[in-house]
C-alpha cells in the first residue's frame, strides 16, 4: 500500500499497471509463426533429399 500511496495511485491501478506490464513483455515473446513456418519447410525438404540419397544408396 505504501508503494501504491507514493504513486498516487489505488492499490487496484498499481496492480494493474503491472499486468499491462506483464503482458506487453509476454506479447514480444511470441514466436515468428512465419519463420517457424519457413524452417519447417527447410528441414522438410532436408530430410527429402537425405531419405532420396539414403534410398538410392540402398537400391545399389
Amino acid at each position: 500500500m505504501n508503494k501504491a500511496n507514493a504513486e498516487g495511485k489505488t492499490a487496484s491501478e498499481l496492480i494493474m499497471g503491472w499486468i499491462r506490464s506483464y503482458m506487453t513483455e509476454e506479447l514480444q515473446k511470441t514466436p515468428d509463426l512465419a519463420k517457424m513456418q519457413a524452417d519447417l519447410e527447410n528441414l522438410k525438404q532436408q530430410v527429402a533429399a537425405l531419405q532420396n540419397e539414403y534410398l538410392g544408396k540402398l537400391a545399389a
